[in-house]
């Protein structure tokens, strides 16, 4: 089965549709907005819905919805308010082209059918409550396009019977399991039936009318060949599908992770989760590392380069010659002595980034964490002080500003507030403090959260103007939450640069890769890579420090061999 220039099967990748229906509330320009959100995502369609509704209610129903059932109550005002006309449908459907993607809408009744042959649509989606309307089956099957049909609220008689007459009717169509509840909790989702609907030898699918990407993602690694799922640009507007749907960065991650795991279900690929990789390196060798290997590093890398090490491995990276060092704490560290040593490169610490079982989090509106995170950072700016006079010039003391939460959006404004407060009750004793930009979704404690601020550019910009101080850029930060809005790397490399004092530089993808090696994620080092100022700077690569700092080692060659012959920094 094809859709425009689509192939669908187990054999291809799976066909994402981006269900709009009736989310856009009546507005076109929503409607293009949520088209957007989808092509930036990654899915291979929109869908749309489309009802005559006259054709559909009585005129009494649609007059006067009050004096009938509770459900002709609340929905007829919505489909009456966001019913689309065919020039909008029109409009939209150019748009969709625009930016990629097939448009796809659902016809409700005939003469929504005959608009939608008329506007040449490439395969029509038939809702569940139609899999047994053999008047519109027909009437679309005349078209001779592709047929999409869920299959919620049907018995399997009825699927029987519907597959039976598309197929002695020599029609192309797809089932997708479906249940018609808004919403469907797991228990109920059944997607076992995916395997069984497979049985009458026609792609198979899946609709989601649960929460989440959890379960459409399950359905994909089932062998779903199209995952259908709602997007909203927000959740607590007025209709059924709102609460049901993803919003625009949880459409991000559903493409991204059913993408990965299209590559995973090859029957020759084998892949290691992060989890993994931490486990393996923690039992497996049993806390004992191979002994370092003396690698060299083949070029003089760009700009003050430089290498980030535990307290503990300081004698050891200062061997590798940096312009800079960083030193990385935990809270447990500065329990750990330092052996007086002159260095001949300049120092960056930085804080620690757990309070115990809680995160460090100078924007925290428990004051009891706020003044940990406050002390804690003091601990870090005199550590400091005590190795300033080993090294050259004045140190760095890099902190998160903090700001993430589990599951619940926090307010910009109370954030900024507390940071403001907490970073005026810290003395820098004559250092330099820097805030960190943050990802918008970053790992821990072994679960992904949320970031809430210090992430934009423009709120960075202003906060600095306003109060003085600047900035650890962390380039994978900044690339993961571009990625996950409409910013471009470049610019907003440009709009924060004049802050930057420090840089963190690896590579990113999607929405929440962060720290991986140079030239395995999205980033277009060539392009932004001259834009940095000429600061100090370290990689930061998961876990480069093991190996005798291989990750580290490899991400400066990389640096070095790729840009040897360009100017790198900006003066």
């Amino acid at each position: 089965m094809k859709i425009g220039n689509k192939e669908i099967g187990e054999k291809f990748p799976t066909y994402i549709i981006a269900e709009i229906s009736i989310n856009h509330m009546g507005n076109v320009d929503t409607a293009k907005k949520l088209i957007d959100v989808a092509a930036e995502a990654g899915a291979d369609s929109i869908k749309f819905q489309k009802r005559h509704l006259p054709s559909l209610y009585s005129q009494e129903i649609l007059d006067n919805p009050n004096k009938f059932e509770q459900g002709f109550q609340y929905i007829i005002p919505i489909l009456k308010e966001t019913e689309l006309s065919e020039e909008a449908h029109i409009e939209l459907k150019i748009h969709a082209r625009m930016m990629g993607l097939e448009y796809l809408c659902t016809p409700f009744d005939i003469i929504s059918a005959e608009f939608l042959s008329k506007i040449n649509v490439k395969a029509y989606k038939i809702a569940s409550c139609d899999l047994t309307n053999y008047e519109i089956l027909e009437y679309i099957g005349w078209d001779r396009k592709p047929m999409i049909l869920s299959t919620g609220m049907s018995s399997w008689a009825e699927i029987t019977e519907t597959v039976r007459r598309m197929k002695l009717a020599k029609l192309e169509f797809a089932l997708l399991h479906c249940r018609s509840a808004y919403p469907v909790w797991p228990r109920e989702v059944n997607l076992k039936m995916i395997t069984k609907l497979k049985q009458f030898g026609v792609p198979v699918g899946y609709s989601g009318h649960d929460i989440g990407t959890t379960i459409p993602l399950v359905a994909a690694s089932m062998g779903a060949c199209i995952v259908e799922k709602h997007i909203t640009l927000d959740r607590n507007q007025r209709g059924p599908d709102h609460k049901i749907s993803l919003l625009p960065h949880e459409l991000k991650i559903l493409v991204r992770d059913i993408r990965i795991a299209d590559q995973a279900m090859q029957d020759n690929e084998r892949f290691l989760l992060r989890g993994e990789v931490l486990n393996r390196d923690v039992f497996r060798y049993k806390g004992k590392y191979p002994d370092r290997k003396e690698v060299l590093i083949l070029k003089e890398p760009p700009g003050k380069w430089g290498m980030i090490a535990r307290p503990n491995d300081l004698v050891k990276v200062m061997t590798f010659n940096p312009k800079v060092v960083e030193v990385r704490f935990t809270e447990n560290d500065f329990q750990h002595g330092f052996v007086p040593q002159t260095y001949d490169a300049e120092l960056v610490l930085h804080a620690p980034e757990y309070l115990g079982d809680r995160l460090f989090d100078l924007c925290s509106g428990n004051e009891q964490i706020r003044l940990e995170s406050v002390r804690m950072a003091q601990g870090t700016i005199s550590r400091a002080v005590f190795m300033k006079d080993y090294f050259k010039g004045i140190p760095k003391v890099v902190v998160h500003p903090g700001a993430m939460s589990m599951n619940t959006e926090l307010r910009t404004d109370r954030l900024r507030n507390m940071l403001i407060r907490s970073v005026a009750q810290i003395d820098t004793r004559g250092l330099e403090l820097l805030l960190e930009n943050l990802p918008p979704y970053p790992w821990f404690f072994g679960g992904q959260w949320k970031g809430n601020f210090f992430m934009d550019a423009d709120e960075i910009k202003e906060f600095c103007n306003e109060t003085g101080y600047n900035i650890c850029f962390d380039l994978s930060h900044a690339a993961l939450y571009c990625n996950s809005t409409t910013w471009d790397i470049s610019d907003y490399i440009k709009t924060v640069s004049a802050y930057i004092r420090h840089n963190h530089i690896s590579d990113a993808y999607a929405l929440d890769g962060e720290g991986v090696q140079i030239g395995d994620g999205d980033i277009d080092f060539g392009k932004v890579m001259p834009l940095l100022p000429d600061v100090t700077w370290v990689p930061e690569i998961w876990r480069g420090h093991l190996n005798g700092y291989a990750g580290f080692i490899e991400a400066l060659n990389k640096i070095g061999r790729m840009y040897a012959d360009i100017n790198v920094f900006t003066e």
